[in-house]
Formats: C-alpha cells, sequence, structure tokens
C-alpha cells in the first residue's frame, strides 16, 4: 500500500476526506486519526457503521449465513427487506460475498438483484 500511495505515508494530515468510500482499501491503509467518510450507496456506509459499532452482532449473523449457505438460502436471503441494522449489514456482506463477481447492482426499485455465484465463504475477517 506505501508504495502506491507514498504521499499518504510521508505526509500527517489533519483529515482524511473520502467521497466515495467503496471497499476502504485507501482509508484502512492509511488510518487517519480524523476522517470523514462518504459513499452514494447508503448500504455500504450503513454496513460499515453496523461494523463499527456492533461487530460481534454482524460477525454471529454471517457465521450463521455461512453455516445455511445454499442456492434456496441465498435467494430467501436476497430477497429479505430486514429492520436491524446489524441484520442489514450481514445481508449486505454476505450477497456481496456469494453474489456473482461480487457485484452491486440493483433495479429501478432498488432490490438488490445480482444472481449467486460460486464462492462459498461468507465469513470475512472482521473488527
Amino acid at each position: 500500500m506505501i508504495e502506491r500511495f507514498p504521499h499518504f505515508f510521508a505526509v500527517d494530515y489533519s483529515r482524511y476526506i473520502e467521497p466515495f468510500l467503496g471497499s476502504g482499501a485507501v482509508f484502512f491503509g492509511v488510518r487517519p486519526k480524523r476522517s470523514i467518510l462518504s459513499d452514494r450507496n447508503h448500504r455500504l456506509i450503513e454496513t460499515y457503521e453496523a461494523l463499527r459499532d456492533e461487530a460481534d452482532v454482524v460477525r454471529r449473523l454471517l457465521c450463521r449465513h455461512h453455516r445455511m449457505h445454499s442456492v434456496d438460502h441465498y435467494y430467501m436471503v436476497r430477497s429479505q427487506k430486514l429492520r436491524s441494522r446489524t441484520s442489514r449489514a450481514a445481508q449486505f456482506i454476505y450477497l456481496n460475498r456469494t453474489c456473482w463477481n461480487g457485484l452491486y447492482r440493483v433495479n429501478r426499485e432498488g432490490t438488490f438483484n445480482v444472481p449467486i455465484g460460486t464462492k462459498t465463504n461468507v465469513v470475512a475477517r472482521i473488527g
């Protein structure tokens, strides 16, 4: 990471601003003391907030998805409208890790509509 962004590591910035967070690779590489993070995808930002505040709950839910992972489980989870932030975060990560090519796509109604992929490793390293 240092080789690609040497200027981030050579200077002590007082604040890091990221308008398109995405995977957060630069943010997590730089690890600034103060930052403003944003992205147009509100589900992504909500997922980061849930991981920041309740990583253990999200991890437990992801472990459950991992145990239950199948074609039927994937499409059942994909169709759910969940109420809790941690459940939505686990759903977002589960679908992203097991959908086709890690693609994030929604239809005009805002419903995630990517088919299942071939990956089966659901539980990422969290917190």
